[in-house]
């Protein structure tokens, strides 16, 4: 894979998990996105996709073990999740 193939897989696999926990109605975690959104990756891997998403801002962690992940208000804004 090349360096534009990896972005391009990482923008990909970063757009389907926010939109996941967007129109999810509870609580995402790890194991969910793995079973329900990426194949083949880790929970390492994952972990590090929602700690950016997280600290860019798209959803909130509930700084529990193991954490839970809500989309924040311009997340629901973004992408018309809103009632």
């Amino acid at each position: 894979m090349n360096t534009t193939q990896s972005h391009s897989y990482m923008f990909e696999m970063t757009l389907e998990i926010v939109l996941f926990i967007t129109f999810r109605t509870k609580k995402t975690y790890v194991q969910d996105v793995l079973d329900d959104v990426v194949s083949g990756a880790t929970g390492r891997t994952v972990q590090r996709y929602l700690s950016s998403l997280e600290k860019l801002g798209f959803i909130e962690g509930d700084g529990k073990c193991p954490q839970g992940f809500l989309p924040t208000e311009k997340t629901k804004q973004l992408f018309g999740a809103n009632p």
